[in-house]
């Protein structure tokens, strides 16, 4: 079966980003452009995997982190924070939330495929 990733960005480039390096390994890729939308597609879908933005309309993605944690039907799926926040205390926040792993926009393909596969 193939490993199901949810992408919650509000960047339909990132999105593409995804899709184009995981899809041909055989990931099935879903998006959501908000947080709002990716809780519902998160609760509907049960992805493998949760691939998700920080800075977005509504809810943000710290706080979409901390809604999926403390949901119990969901809150053991993995969640990547993909961003452009640099700084090391946005870093320790994330993971603090409950992110699994942290990946600064730009980045390199080898990032996002050597965190999914790890």
């Amino acid at each position: 079966m193939a490993k199901k990733i949810l992408v919650i960005d509000d960047e339909e480039d990132y999105i593409n980003l995804v899709k184009t390096i995981m899809e041909p390994l055989g990931y099935v890729i879903s998006f959501a452009s908000d947080g709002k939308e990716g809780m519902a597609s998160i609760k509907s879908e049960l992805p493998d995997l949760v691939i998700l933005d920080v800075n977005m309309p509504e809810i943000d993605g710290y706080q979409l982190t901390e809604q999926i944690r403390r949901t119990a039907e969901i809150k053991h799926i993995p969640i990547i924070l993909l961003t452009v926040r640099r700084k090391e205390d946005d870093k320790v926040k994330g993971l603090d939330l409950g992110a699994d792993d942290y990946i600064t926009k730009p980045f390199k393909r080898e990032d996002v495929l050597s965190t999914v596969k790890g």
